[in-house]
């Protein structure tokens, strides 16, 4: 999905994490990494101007102790006026949202706006 939004291939990992189960030290339960990509055509950041974090995890801790969570598949850009957030775009007929969090200039006061959809099959993302 990074690839996807930036629309180039990564020029530098600048971090990458495995987390494995104690019982089990030679199969990775998760991962976390945050890789570097160039920056837009037409840009004046720098060459490696975007940066992106990938978090994928199959054991999430309990909810209250004892209910296993849903998997969380969401994507969410921030940029220089705000961020928007995209969460199960792989299901979107299932359920999924959109929120937009921005502001008029560059550090200004932040609105938020968001939009569900649950359970219909004609309005996909």
């Amino acid at each position: 999905m990074l690839r996807y939004i930036t629309g180039a291939d990564p020029t530098k990992i600048i971090s990458a994490k495995a987390d494995t189960d104690p019982k089990y030290p030679q199969i990775d339960t998760g991962t976390t990494a945050t890789l570097s990509f160039p920056s837009p055509r037409g840009s004046t950041e720098s060459a490696d101007g975007l940066t992106g974090t990938l978090y994928a995890h199959f054991r999430l801790p309990p909810l209250l102790g004892f209910l296993p969570q849903w998997s969380k598949v969401f994507v969410r850009v921030t940029g220089t006026r705000g961020t928007v957030e995209l969460n199960n775009f792989p299901c979107p007929w299932l359920y999924h949202s959109i929120t937009v969090e921005s502001s008029e200039h560059e550090g200004g006061r932040m609105r938020k706006r968001t939009e569900k959809q649950y359970g219909d099959l004609g309005w996909t993302t």
